[in-house]
């Protein structure tokens, strides 16, 4: 049991960290939002998924491609403001918006060729591919990455403030002197078997 809590510990530890740089790294996608746009993607089988970060937003966004000049793996970045997937695109079925979240997904299709202005050149018709698209602001994945390494220093201060008290012979739960009372708190009931042998070993001083 002792092995599973240490184990436990070990993992919530490792996950805070893991949390601790991603919210550290968030925050400086959103500073550097506001002046660059950053856009990862991959490529495979003729569909694409792409991450994007763009004036204080996080956008993930899936679609089909007829392009095979795409590599497989690709970083790009440009200046804010970047136009984002499916603009212009009469396809569009769903395009939910609140709060700087977003919610849009496309069928695709081709738009047939327009009339020839008088003296113009044709106009040729366009492909849209299909595809979702899922927006969210920065703050919120900054707060979500927070609540890790903010729960784990509520627990390390509490294990501090546990073990100070344990070695000056006080009860953890009250801060009273169990050094007379070792074997329960008269405070608050804390049995012996619920303090820290380091505490049972401290003696009373002598006047």
């Amino acid at each position: 049991m002792v092995q599973f809590k240490q184990q436990l510990r070990l993992g919530f530890t490792s996950a805070a960290a893991v949390s601790a740089i991603l919210c550290v790294a968030t925050g400086w996608l959103w500073m550097r939002s506001y002046g660059i746009a950053d856009s990862l993607s991959w490529v495979r089988s003729h569909q694409r998924l792409s991450l994007d970060s763009d004036l204080g937003r996080v956008g993930l966004t899936w679609d089909g491609t007829q392009n095979d000049s795409y590599p497989a793996f690709n970083y790009g970045h440009k200046w804010s403001g970047y136009a984002g997937t499916y603009q212009g695109d009469p396809f569009v079925n769903k395009d939910w918006r609140v709060a700087g979240f977003q919610w849009l997904a496309t069928q695709g299709g081709e738009t047939s060729p327009g009339p020839v202005p008088p003296g113009g050149f044709p106009l040729i018709g366009n492909h849209f591919d299909p595809g979702w698209r899922v927006v969210a602001p920065h703050w919120f994945l900054v707060a979500v990455a927070a609540l890790l390494p903010v729960r784990w220093w509520q627990f390390r201060k509490r294990s501090f403030r546990k073990a100070r008290l344990a070695s000056a012979g006080l009860c953890s739960a009250c801060g009273y002197d169990l050094r007379v009372t070792p074997e329960r708190c008269p405070e608050c009931g804390l049995a012996a078997s619920q303090v820290p042998p380091t505490r049972l070993t401290s003696k009373p001083t002598s006047n």
